[in-house]
C-alpha cells in the first residue's frame, strides 16, 4: 500500500526517523550506564514498546492503569505505573494486573500506602512502590529529604510494600527554552534525588532506585551521578514542542499528519480536513496560535482550525493549492494528537508499512 492510497486526515509514522529516535536514546542510556524505561504515554501502541525493549529498555512506565492494562495483554510484563492508585476500583484492577505482569506503583502519602498494603496483605501479594519526590513541577509528590524519609519510615508498619526506590518527573523543564537554564534546573532536581537517596541509606533503608523522566531532559539529568533510571517519552516521535526546546531537529520528527484541502474559498486561504479533533491545539500559544506546521511549505501557516476544519493561510497573500491537493502537517504536541486517533500509518518513503492500532488511546481510568 502506498501513502496515495490512505484516507486523510491520517497519522504517518516515519519509521526511519522511529527507529533512530529509539536507538539515539538507547544508545545514550547504554553509555550512561542508565536504565532506560521509556513512557508509553506518547505513542500507546504495543508494537512500539516492543521497538523500545528490543532497543535495550528494562521496561515500560505508563501512566494510568488503563494503559498498563492493555500493555500486559500484549505481553509486556514489566511495569511502571507512575499515578497513585487509589480506590477500590482501581485496586481491584491492579491485582488482577499483576497476575499477568511484574507492577510497580507509586505514592506520595500515607492515604494511598495504608489501602494499598492492605489490599495486597489480603491478596497475600507482595507489591513494589516507589516514592514520588516533587523537584519543581508541584503537581504529585512529597519535597526531598526529610518530608521523603518521614513517608519511607512509615513503610515498615506494612509489610505487604517493599520499596524499589524514589522517582520524579522533571517535567518543569519544558518552561526552560534556554538551555543553560534548563541544564540548572534539571540538575538541581538531579541532586536532590541524590541527596534524597542518600539520606534515605544513611538510616538504612536501600534505595536501590533513582528515577527521572522528560524528553527535554534526558539527555542533561541522564548524566548526573547517581541516577539509575530514565523515563523518556515524547522522544520516539519529537514534535514542534521538543523543536522548540533544542531536543530534536525538524528531520527527526518521526510523525505527521496527512490531510486533504477540501476548500478553497479565498486566493489567500485553504481549509482541509485536519482540526482539533485530528491536530491537538496543545502549545498554540508558544507558536503564535498555530497548531501544526506544513512540511516543506515555509510560507504556509496553519493558525487556526475548528473541529473538523484547518485553515491554512500564506505568508505571500496566495497559495498555490487545489481542491484534493494533500499537505503533511508537523504537530505541536505528538502526545495530545496521538490519543485522538484509533489507528496509525507506518511509513517507509511513500510506503505504508505498518498499520498500528494506538491500543491505549482514551485509557484514562
Amino acid at each position: 500500500m502506498q501513502i496515495t492510497d490512505l484516507d486523510t486526515p491520517a497519522v504517518l509514522i516515519d519509521l526511519d526517523k522511529l527507529e533512530q529516535n529509539i536507538q539515539r536514546m538507547a544508545s545514550f542510556a547504554k553509555a550512561q550506564r542508565v536504565n532506560l524505561r521509556p513512557h508509553i504515554k506518547t505513542h500507546k501502541i504495543p508494537q512500539i514498546a516492543q521497538l523500545q525493549l528490543r532497543a535495550g529498555a528494562i521496561g515500560i512506565t505508563c501512566q494510568k492503569l488503563g494503559e498498563a492494562e492493555i500493555m500486559a495483554a500484549s505481553g509486556l510484563d514489566d511495569i511502571l505505573i507512575t499515578y497513585p492508585i487509589i480506590g477500590e476500583h482501581k485496586l481491584n484492577r491492579l491485582t488482577q494486573l499483576k497476575q499477568r505482569a511484574k507492577v510497580c506503583t507509586v505514592l506520595d502519602s500515607e492515604e494511598a500506602m495504608a489501602p494499598l498494603a492492605a489490599r495486597m496483605q489480603q491478596e497475600e501479594l507482595q507489591h513494589e512502590v516507589m516514592i514520588e519526590v516533587n523537584t519543581g513541577l508541584n503537581r504529585c509528590g512529597v519535597l526531598p529529604g526529610e518530608p521523603v524519609l518521614a513517608l519511607v519510615q512509615r513503610l515498615p508498619q506494612y509489610p505487604s510494600l517493599k520499596l524499589r526506590g524514589i522517582f520524579t518527573h522533571e517535567g518543569h523543564a519544558y518552561n526552560f527554552p534556554n538551555l543553560e537554564e534548563r541544564e540548572r534546573v534539571v540538575m538541581k532536581a538531579a541532586d536532590e534525588m541524590k541527596r534524597t537517596a542518600l539520606l534515605l541509606r544513611e538510616h538504612g533503608i536501600a534505595c536501590e532506585v533513582i528515577s527521572v523522566g522528560s524528553t527535554p531532559s534526558a539527555m542533561i539529568i541522564g548524566r548526573a551521578e547517581g541516577i539509575t533510571e530514565m523515563r523518556p517519552g515524547n522522544y520516539v516521535f519529537c514534535d514542534r514542542v521538543q523543536l522548540k526546546l533544542g531536543s530534536c531537529r525538524e528531520d527527526q520528527i518521526a510523525a505527521s499528519v496527512l490531510a486533504t484541502v477540501i476548500s478553497r474559498p479565498a486566493p489567500d486561504r485553504a481549509i482541509i480536513d485536519a482540526g482539533n479533533k485530528t491536530m491537538c491545539t496543545d502549545n498554540a500559544a508558544d507558536f503564535n496560535n498555530t497548531i501544526g506546521v506544513v512540511v516543506g511549505r515555509a510560507e504556509l501557516t496553519f493558525h487556526y482550525s475548528s473541529e473538523e476544519h484547518g485553515r491554512i493561510t500564506s505568508k505571500t497573500g496566495r497559495i498555490d493549492l487545489k481542491v484534493g491537493d494533500r499537505v503533511r502537517l508537523l504537530p505541536n504536541h505528538a502526545c495530545g494528537m496521538m490519543n485522538m486517533h484509533d489507528e496509525v500509518y507506518g511509513v517507509r518513503g511513500e510506503v505504508v508499512e505498518e498499520v498500528w492500532k494506538v491500543a491505549a488511546r482514551g485509557k484514562v481510568k
